[in-house]
């Protein structure tokens, strides 16, 4: 799948490797756009890049309907690369709702 370079809302890279010191989480709590976004809205500027997409699951590549359908085993996830030194993952989030989270 074609990954475009630069992320349109925050325009830095969208894949690694990564600027020494960042740090990469993926948040997988079943809805990435609400996630991705929320993200976004941290105060700081410790969110570097974001990008959305399945976590787990056995259905190579599925679609939005097929992983909502709940017979592909996955659930929407969102990547964070984050700098440390201005933001904790747990100033992102309650993990009262989560399902996974994956350093």
């Amino acid at each position: 799948m074609p990954v475009s370079s630069k992320h349109y809302v925050l325009g830095n890279p969208m894949e690694g490797p990564w600027k020494e010191g960042l740090e990469v989480i993926i948040i997988a709590n079943g809805c990435f756009w609400g996630s991705e976004k929320g993200m976004w809205r941290l105060p700081g500027g410790g969110i570097y890049s974001t990008a959305v997409g399945y976590a787990a699951g056995f259905t190579p590549n599925p679609t939005y309907e097929e992983a909502c359908s709940g017979m592909t085993g996955s659930t929407e996830a969102v990547q964070v690369v984050y700098d440390p030194s201005k933001i904790s993952v747990v100033d992102g989030m309650d993990p009262s709702p989560l399902d996974l989270i994956v350093p």
